[in-house]
């Protein structure tokens, strides 16, 4: 496809920087409904999910993506006024789709915004965004006023007649966004009220996706130890990670966040002990969460 292969054509070259300052936090208005195409680049479904649906109750038209080639596709193809860009991503990541956006852009007027999603809050990051040619950037996990702050900086709004009754958004990344317990539960059935409201279409639907790619990420988790093949269980584990806290099965998180971190760090041993967990940490969640779908 052509996107794939200009990307490996030019992901080394030097890209011309635009000066733009990443600015510090600012505070927008509750009241304002923004205006414009937003392009959300998320490989993990939960994530997209309810980021796609407090983006459309802000007023704004969602197109997705799963990882940075299907998003140049798309902008390729459409109009949008912003990227929401996720750093990583499969097969080609949200660095090197915004390098290789940028060198489309060379010798043009053009210059579409984009907003990196990082789970990577160190110091450093902003300079490694913009270095890439991001405009600006969101650490996950990601909150509604931050990213409401963000769409002001960067999208044109106008005062509702009517304020539009935002849920909390806080999609979870990092295990510094649980570790205020020392108690997890098994599945926190306030969640997702918390993420998407009283919307229970919406939370039946999280559910149900949740429960079917737990499924499939177990399965890649469990062939991964035992191949030893410890970057792909890296990546499962961070992906279920994420899922799992974000629709409440918080449990299941913390143990999956230990894999990551044993998986990433090379310990294979320790990374076969936590594995052995997996499938009774995720039946008890999946049947509470069973339990409450059927009620």
């Amino acid at each position: 496809p052509r996107a794939k292969a200009e990307i490996i054509a030019i992901q080394n070259k030097p890209i011309q920087q635009r000066q733009t300052q990443l600015s510090p936090p600012s505070t927008v208005d509750p009241d304002i409904i923004f205006d414009g195409r937003v392009l959300l680049a998320e490989d993990n479904e939960s994530n997209m999910i309810v980021a796609q649906a407090w983006l459309e109750k802000a007023g704004l038209q969602v197109r997705t993506a799963e990882n940075g080639e299907q998003a140049l596709r798309l902008i390729e193809q459409e109009h949008f006024d912003m990227v929401l860009m996720d750093c990583q991503m499969p097969a080609v990541d949200g660095f090197a789709a915004t390098i290789a956006l940028r060198q489309f852009e060379t010798g043009t007027d053009r210059h579409l915004t984009v907003i990196a999603i990082t789970a990577n809050a160190m110091q450093g990051e902003a300079q490694r965004c913009r270095a890439r040619g991001m405009d600006d950037y969101l650490c996950k996990p990601l909150r509604l006023r931050e990213l409401g702050d963000m769409l002001a900086r960067w999208l044109p709004g106008t005062q509702a007649s009517e304020p539009p009754q935002y849920a909390p958004l806080f999609i979870a990344d990092t295990a510094d966004s649980i570790r205020a317990s020392s108690i997890f539960a098994i599945w926190d059935s306030d969640a997702l009220g918390a993420l998407v409201g009283d919307n229970l279409a919406t939370q039946q639907r999280l559910l149900t996706r949740f429960l079917v790619n737990a499924q499939a990420q177990r399965e890649a988790m469990l062939g991964a130890v035992a191949q030893g093949d410890l970057s792909t269980l890296t990546t499962q584990a961070h992906t279920l990670k994420s899922a799992a806290r974000t629709v409440g099965a918080m449990a299941l998180g913390e143990l999956c966040q230990q894999i990551e971190s044993s998986a990433r760090a090379g310990d294979e041993s320790t990374s076969q002990h936590l594995v052995a967990g997996l499938s009774g940490a995720l039946e008890l969640a999946t049947q509470q969460i069973r339990t409450a779908l059927a009620a």
